[in-house]
């Protein structure tokens, strides 16, 4: 009983524990202000600045502008969820991992509502 008793305990450290190094996270729901497309051939990518401060959670600088790199996969998909976002004055909650060089979070996928 007690092997099981330990077993679970470090079962649950080690969830808990994994959780927490996980970097990024969500945006938390916001308006679309402005969408700035920035030049690809330097990867510089869309532009989504909120009209107010997201919830950062990768505690990037500036915490009202996300990044869309122009080589992810999905990246045409939520340019047109951004522009129906902000033309349909939608709700948008990204899901941001790591900052760019210019202190922006980067979106790597996007709910609207």
């Amino acid at each position: 009983m007690k092997s099981i008793a330990s077993k679970l305990l470090f079962l649950v450290f080690f969830g808990l524990a994994s959780n927490i190094a996980v970097a990024g996270g969500s945006t938390g729901w916001m308006t679309v202000d402005v969408i700035n497309q920035r030049d690809c051939e330097t990867n510089r990518g869309l532009e989504v600045t909120f009209t107010s401060a997201h919830a950062n959670p990768d505690f990037c600088s500036n915490a009202k502008v996300v990044e869309v790199d122009c080589d992810l996969t999905t990246y045409k998909q939520i340019l047109a969820m951004v522009l129906t976002a902000q033309s349909a004055k939608m709700e948008a909650n990204a899901y941001v991992s790591g900052c760019d060089s210019d202190g922006q979070a980067k979106m790597t996928s996007l709910r609207i509502r």
